[in-house]
């Protein structure tokens, strides 16, 4: 048999594994991944760290504890739950009496009642400290188990996790509650009591803390925050204090005194000024150049092609370009041009791309086969009010499909309760910590089921940051457990399972219908004050991972629309099923569709024929599209104005989600195959073929609606 070289930390590694896999069966390869993501590194180094000789399997390393592991089939593992004592002095099961109903065995502690049990036992003890064995010891003669089986730690690794609620002397190897004190009024403090304080915790903390920290640990030691006593940000408190304080950047505060320490130093060198950092080698030429008497449509042509060489990029927004010409010409582009900054653009085909979206593109950059997306067709300015430009004269009700055969309400029950047993069953078989699944996309906010539902799994102990350096593993993971427990179950019919960056992808077949799951994951955020600042820690290209937090709040926003403005919603959904898309990505995203609908509908009170003809029409136009909510009440959007982040509002085109204030759901989305679909009188095909018998105008197979 294969041994350990430090027993001691081989039975620390088993009670984490063993913690991790509480009542769930999970294969190697999902332990491990599970592993990873709580502690931070790979358990295939944890276990050749421990290792006395060659590298240890995870197979072997179980087979040194069968107290704690039980194998169950060739790949698949699950933890061996100790009997209470009590059991061994009752008499065998074939001994006891026949037919007496025999109690049910407790359910063992979750992970997150650990700390309010543990402040219970302390609490009980008196205010003086326990040492760990005894705190071990009466926390296994109260609940029948031990601290390390539930936290999948040691004791010393979760009270030092805790040390927020838990004062842990690593040196006595004792603990005792926090001591926060008495809470001081504001009155009774002032500035130079936070001096003191901060200097004392940094003392303690140090030499380097985060500010954040120093906050945080102010408001428990004295039940008051910091900014109610200075009246300002900590930052700029930091800086009227310079005798006793240094700032060093990146959210870090020393004391003047440990100036020259080598971390402090370290960080010195390393926190570049703001205005050296943003600083760029094209700053001194900016600062030596002189405007022209005269500016004409080659310095435009100039200027354009130098920012955009100098960005770094394939496309720029072409007013991002119009703005930074302003900033340095002192003169808008349009009174140098003759039109449309993108119909000037598209006169010089030899040094522009347009790319779509309102973007550009150099030629020279994108190659010499690069092509330019088709413009926005030309209309002349309706007459009548947008609701009724693209309506066909002869058009009415009856034009469009039967949509009591289209969302049939049976099958819309039928299909329901197939998709809650389907929300159970993946809170069950998941090897997650799931602390709920929930229903969303059009299933879950009230409208038809065949336009597909979204499943989000909000599991506990996922970090909150650093998606992509987790989650597409994870998903990769979560996909063949799925797709292999579902397939067990009689009751539902599965297809196509896939796994995309952020999600698997499925669809379940029931009524005739191939209807499209998605599953997400999310972490358990403690608010949405923490979310919204997890999410403005990110860098942009990584917030499209915080989707799935926000389906609650796209439900809410969904169900609480009226009965008319969910049937057009229904209705533009399936439009958008039934176009021939040339791409997947082509195709826009169903809550894209959703708040178009809604946005048209608040503008136009009408009949459905009319509400669909100006939905159609905000399609058509979506080119030139900036929505940002700012005159809708608030059951539509959750946030106010200043809360958008800033940089997203010289984009175009713009559509803010209502739920997400860091979200510009037509950023990267190339519209020019909705925007063409769209024109009249081509847009009405689909509704006039399926009246005609076909299932779309454009050719969609039914399978897919």
């Amino acid at each position: 048999m294969q041994d350990c070289g430090n027993r001691g930390d081989a039975e620390q590694l088993a009670l984490q594994l063993k913690g991790l896999l509480r009542d769930k069966t999970m294969t190697h390869n999902q332990l491990a991944s599970c592993y990873s993501i709580s502690q931070g590194r790979s358990l295939a180094q944890k276990l050749r760290d421990i290792s006395r000789d060659d590298q240890m399997s995870l197979l072997a390393f179980v087979h040194e504890f069968p107290e704690h592991f039980e194998i169950v089939g060739r790949n698949q593992l699950k933890a061996k739950l100790a009997r209470p004592e009590s059991k061994a002095s009752e008499p065998p099961a074939s001994a006891q009496e026949p037919g007496v109903a025999q109690p049910e065995p407790p359910e063992p502690m979750r992970y997150s009642e650990l700390s309010r049990s543990l402040r219970s036992l302390l609490r009980g003890s008196g205010h003086g400290p326990l040492s760990l064995d005894e705190l071990d010891a009466l926390f296994g003669e109260r609940y029948k188990t031990s601290v390390s089986a539930v936290a999948g730690m040691s004791v010393a690794e979760y009270l030092q996790r805790k040390d927020s609620l838990f004062e842990y002397d690593p040196v006595q190897q004792t603990v005792k509650l926090l001591d926060r004190g008495a809470p001081v009024a504001a009155g009774e403090v002032d500035e130079s009591f936070v001096v003191r304080e901060f200097m004392q915790l940094i003392e303690s903390l140090g030499p380097v803390t985060y500010i954040s920290t120093l906050c945080g640990k102010f408001i428990q030691r004295n039940g008051i925050s910091v900014t109610s006593v200075i009246s300002s940000r900590p930052l700029e408190f930091f800086k009227r204090h310079p005798d006793s304080f240094l700032v060093l950047g990146a959210g870090n505060v020393t004391l003047k005194k440990y100036e020259s320490l080598p971390e402090v130093q370290r960080l010195m060198e390393t926190a570049v000024p703001k205005a050296r950092r943003n600083a760029k080698p094209g700053d001194v030429e900016e600062a030596t150049f002189e405007v022209p008497d005269r500016i004409t449509e080659e310095h435009v042509v100039e200027e354009f092609r130098r920012l955009i060489l100098a960005d770094g990029v394939d496309s720029v927004y072409i007013s991002s370009l119009c703005g930074r010409f302003l900033q340095r010409f002192k003169k808008p582009v349009t009174a140098i041009i003759d039109g449309k900054p993108a119909e000037f653009l598209r006169r010089h085909p030899e040094i522009f791309v347009m790319t779509g979206g309102g973007n550009v593109g150099l030629r020279e950059v994108l190659g010499a086969d690069a092509v330019s997306v088709l413009p926005p067709p030309t209309r002349a300015k309706p007459v009548q009010d947008d609701a009724t430009a693209a309506l066909p004269s002869d058009s009415n009700d009856k034009d469009f499909p039967d949509t009591d055969r289209i969302f049939d309400e049976e099958v819309q029950k039928d299909v329901k309760e197939l998709l809650e047993v389907l929300r159970c069953q993946l809170e069950k078989v998941s090897f997650l910590a799931v602390d709920c699944a929930v229903l969303g996309g059009p299933a879950g906010q009230g409208l038809h089921c065949r336009h597909g539902a979204e499943i989000v799994l909000f599991v506990r102990q996922l970090p909150f940051k650093n998606c992509s350096q987790w989650l597409p593993h994870l998903v990769e993971t979560l996909m063949p457990v799925l797709q292999f427990q579902l397939a067990q179950l009689a009751t539902l019919k599965i297809d196509c399972v896939k796994a995309d960056r952020d999600r698997v992808h499925f669809d379940l077949l029931a009524e005739g219908l191939s209807i499209p799951i998605e599953v997400l994951l999310s972490p358990v955020f403690k608010s949405r004050a923490h979310l919204m600042e997890c999410i403005r820690d990110s860098p942009p290209d990584e917030r499209l991972y915080f989707y799935a937090a926000f389906v609650r709040e796209r439900n809410e926003l969904m169900t609480g629309q009226s009965a008319d403005a969910k049937a057009v919603v229904n209705l533009m959904l399936w439009w958008v099923s039934v176009q021939p898309w040339s791409i997947a990505s082509a195709r826009p995203e169903r809550w894209l569709v959703q708040l178009l609908t809604l946005r048209s509908c608040r503008k136009i009170r009408s009949d459905r024929s009319r509400l669909v003809a100006a939905v159609l029409r905000s399609f058509a136009d979506l080119a030139s599209l900036k929505e940002t909510w700012e005159d809708t009440d608030t059951s539509l959007c959750l946030y106010v104005s200043q809360d958008v982040w800033k940089p997203l509002l010289g984009q175009r085109p713009l559509l803010m989600d209502p739920v997400n204030p860091f979200c510009n759901l037509l950023d990267g989305f190339d519209a020019s195959e909705l925007m063409k679909y769209a024109q009249p009188p081509v847009c009405w095909s689909g509704f006039s073929g399926h009246a005609a018998g076909r299932p779309g105008g454009s050719g969609c197979t039914s399978s897919q609606e």
